[in-house]
């Protein structure tokens, strides 16, 4: 296993120990519970973008694979 990979796995550990910690706090969850909110409201119109992109894609996709099929 490479250093980064070893790195990588460790950090992810500490972030999840971390978040737990955090999170327990009801201050803290509502602090996050907000900020997530308003993250979301913000970045709405991004969102419909993409869904409405890899909606298209799947359409495409599925009559590609309709046609071979036929």
């Amino acid at each position: 296993m490479s250093e980064a990979t070893k790195t990588r796995i460790r950090n992810k550990e500490l972030n999840r120990k971390h978040q737990k910690t955090y999170m327990s706090d009801p201050e803290n969850k509502e602090k996050h519970k907000a900020r997530m909110r308003e993250y979301y409201i913000k970045n709405k119109e991004k969102f419909q973008q993409r869904a409405k992109e890899r909606q298209i894609r799947l359409r495409e996709t599925r009559s590609r694979e309709e046609k071979i099929k036929n």
